[in-house]
């Protein structure tokens, strides 16, 4: 982002950004760009924050933790398993802001059932830490990790 741009991430995870330069001070600004509800874009429950990365740019977090019915040939019936995973995808600008889910890092298992409050980097770019209501803290290392997968 931008030295001129903010963004706004509400209670129900609607996404806007705003411009800072604009001219038109108002009460209420209309945003520069209106990504909406990003649950439904991402296919996840929740949406974490939005962080700077010096190698990855501009990410945000958006994970899951829902349980799921699956057939299983060895029980029969139906068999629950659960989904607990967060999502790092990147955030790019061309005309304008775009969710780029083809470079999407998957990190699998995440905190459990327990929600991802925070995510940040390291330094050097190659570690993402992140934080759950476990009261855990999380190192996940480089794509190259095994721990850590492109999504799919």
């Amino acid at each position: 982002m931008s030295d001129h741009e903010v963004f706004a991430l509400s209670h129900d995870e609607i996404f806007s950004i705003y411009d800072t330069n604009r001219s038109d001070h108002v009460e209420v600004p209309t945003p520069a760009y209106a990504l909406g509800d990003l649950r439904p874009q991402l296919q996840c429950e929740y949406v974490v924050d939005l962080v700077s990365s010096g190698s990855t740019g501009t990410v945000l977090g958006a994970g899951s933790h829902r349980f799921a019915f699956i057939n299983s040939s060895s029980f029969s019936g139906l068999q629950q398993s659960s989904l607990h995973q967060l999502d790092v995808v990147p955030l790019r600008r061309g005309s304008e802001w775009t969710l780029d889910t083809a470079n999407t890092l998957r990190l699998p298992g995440a905190h459990g059932e327990e929600v991802v409050r925070s995510l940040c980097f390291s330094r050097d770019g190659n570690t993402i830490f992140t934080a759950g209501e476990d009261g855990l803290v999380k190192a996940w290392r480089s794509p190259e990790d095994p721990t850590v997968t492109a999504k799919a």
